[in-house]
């Protein structure tokens, strides 16, 4: 019997030391960016959604995500509300809607203000199109429609405000909660051709709770573009060049004349 007990004693011990050569995964120490990848299937669409905040059929075909994981104010438990993602894209561009459920939607902090403050109940959007986990473009829409969006770099300790993509989205209050839809033109993004694997990551931050919550779980405090996700077989077309024309009226002043002039 004494030599049985040591020689358990002797595997156990084996076992502890060997895991992570073997692989096997302990539950002291273990790394939880080892943790198994989340991927999200990119469908291709011939019927574009409408931006209305509505999710209307053509949803139905796109690959989904739920399950969201808090990172603030407990990190690591479910989210205490159910958000489900959708993902779809064309030729010209990516689709990404967000469907928000609320147990108390009454309660929703829905905020309307200036493009560039989308403050209250919102939701985030992330893509690193070079999938070099360093940079990536950010994506910001609250519950009353408004934007905001970012470059992202330096695996997330610096943000660029100062880029404004041209994109499109609306937002819907409902009796459930709320609604997002997004559509980004491929050619308002930079990625790199022939890349059928991007970083993908879907937040969401509900104001009264001071709860945020991701699809991947990130790190309280400390967002990481190398955490996000896998966007798999997104094939965009032609990168091109999306120019927006705004009217410009100058006047000009000298003593004793006043002239015009228009561009």
């Amino acid at each position: 019997m004494r030599m049985r007990l040591v020689s358990k004693t002797l595997l156990l011990v084996w076992l502890v030391f060997s895991a992570p050569v073997l692989g096997i995964p302990t539950e002291v120490g273990a790394d939880p960016s080892q943790a198994a990848e989340k991927t999200i299937r990119a469908v291709k669409t011939e019927i574009p959604p409408e931006i209305d905040g509505s999710i209307e059929s053509v949803w139905a075909r796109a690959d989904s995500v739920t399950e969201f994981i808090q990172t603030e104010p407990r990190e690591g438990e479910p989210a205490t509300e159910r958000t489900v993602a959708y993902l779809l894209y064309d030729d010209q561009n990516l689709y990404v809607a967000f469907k928000c459920y609320d147990s108390e939607p009454k309660k929703l902090v829905v905020v309307v203000g200036p493009r560039g403050d989308a403050s209250g109940d919102y939701i985030r959007f992330f893509i690193d199109t070079f999938g070099d986990k360093v940079t990536a473009y950010e994506f910001r829409v609250n519950a009353a429609g408004v934007q905001d969006d970012f470059c992202v770099f330096s695996d997330g300790e610096h943000s660029d405000k100062g880029w404004d993509g041209v994109w499109y989205s609306a937002a819907k209050v409902t009796d459930f909660g709320y609604v997002v839809e997004i559509k980004i033109p491929f050619k308002s993004l930079r990625y790199k051709k022939g890349l059928s694997r991007w970083g993908i990551g879907f937040e969401r931050w509900i104001c009264r709770k001071e709860e945020r919550a991701h699809w991947l779980p990130q790190k309280s405090g400390q967002f990481r573009i190398s955490r996000l996700a896998q966007l798999v077989g997104i094939r965009p077309g032609e990168m091109g060049l999306h120019l927006e024309l705004y009217p410009v009226v100058l006047a000009r002043y000298d003593k004793p004349s006043t002239s015009s002039d228009a561009g």
